[in-house]
């Protein structure tokens, strides 16, 4: 009895045990799990390795031990899953009245939106569409295509909005089209989406967190992913606005201070972080005053967002080309 009494509990106890002993790995099925630890290729019928279960859970209890990783099996994941599952089942109200309003806002910005889109093209084109967008902007209006990156598939220029950002201050269309782009992108994935994705018998949003769906340890949310609401534009605020809490409750927000950072302060003993931490300095802030070469006191919201960007890539494996 390595994991639990029951077969259904000693199962899923193993699915977060492998979790645990190597997160990086992609399939977490129990053929998955089997092929790992008994080190051979499995049988297709799944009931064939089922009499394998105990070796299986042996194997994992020895790189428990091993990694000295039982800890946070049994006093970090473990805890947890009951709590995810409750989480799943009481789900989060949502306002659609709220969402419905400021849909309507929204078609109304991107009709003026795609007028003055049509009068710096000086004609009228499917701004969806990549092939007519191409063609105004690199034939009719000529606007430079150094630096730009081509598609794989076509090799034409790419219209992406990496690439569009490059072209900012190129011509006043680029940035009416990347506002335009970010509209749409609200209003269809979310404004729109969320309010056909309430449950007609709880009223809520249910959302799946998956408690081993990434190698770092944080969680991830599907169908629909709630971890992914917009916060950074103005619009993507009013999103979470929709979100709201029953009458007589409050939602909070808790958030540690710059956690990962401060941890890996403390595993690299870099004292300059170290020094910033304890002075309860800004290290997003010092890290764009150096990247940038600015004083502290000119360090700008979107300069910290890139600096942001990069302390976390470090973090998480960020390559040369990515930096």
């Amino acid at each position: 009895k390595p994991f639990g009494m029951h077969l259904e509990k000693a199962a899923f106890d193993i699915l977060l045990a492998a979790y645990v002993v190597n997160p990086i790995a992609r399939d977490f099925s129990y053929a998955g799990i089997a092929g790992r630890e008994l080190g051979r290729l499995v049988s297709s019928r799944i009931e064939n390795e089922l009499p394998y279960f105990f070796d299986i859970a042996a194997s994992l209890r020895k790189k428990l031990g091993a990694g000295g990783l039982q800890n946070v099996l049994e006093n970090i994941e473990l805890p947890l899953s009951p709590i995810l599952a409750d989480m799943e089942e009481r789900g989060i109200a949502v306002d659609k009245e709220y969402l419905g309003e400021l849909s309507r806002d929204l078609s109304g910005i991107r009709d003026a939106l795609t007028k003055k889109i049509y009068s710096l093209a000086g004609e009228e084109f499917n701004i969806n569409s990549t092939k007519q967008l191409s063609h105004i902007l690199f034939e009719k209006l000529n606007i430079k295509t150094y630096g730009l990156r081509k598609t794989e598939k076509g090799g034409v220029i790419s219209t992406s909005a990496s690439e569009l950002e490059k072209l900012h201050h190129a011509h006043p269309i680029v940035e009416k089209i990347l506002e335009y782009r970010e509209l749409t992108k609200l209003q269809n994935t979310y404004v729109d989406t969320l309010p056909q994705l309430v449950n007609q018998k709880t009223g809520r949003i249910h959302t799946t967190f998956n408690q081993t769906g990434t190698a770092t340890g944080r969680l991830s949310s599907a169908s629909p992913n709630l971890q992914n609401i917009p916060v950074l534009s103005e619009y993507g605020k009013k999103i979470r606005n929709a979100f709201v809490a029953e009458s007589g409750f409050l939602l909070v927000s808790f958030d540690y201070s710059q956690i990962e950072l401060r941890v890996a302060a403390h595993l690299a003993k870099d004292k300059k972080m170290i020094e910033a931490f304890k002075k309860g300095s800004d290290i997003h802030a010092i890290t764009a005053s150096e990247v940038y070469n600015v004083s502290l006191e000119k360090v700008t919201p979107e300069l910290r967002r890139n600096a942001k960007t990069l302390n976390f890539g470090i973090l998480y494996g960020m390559g040369p080309q990515a930096f």
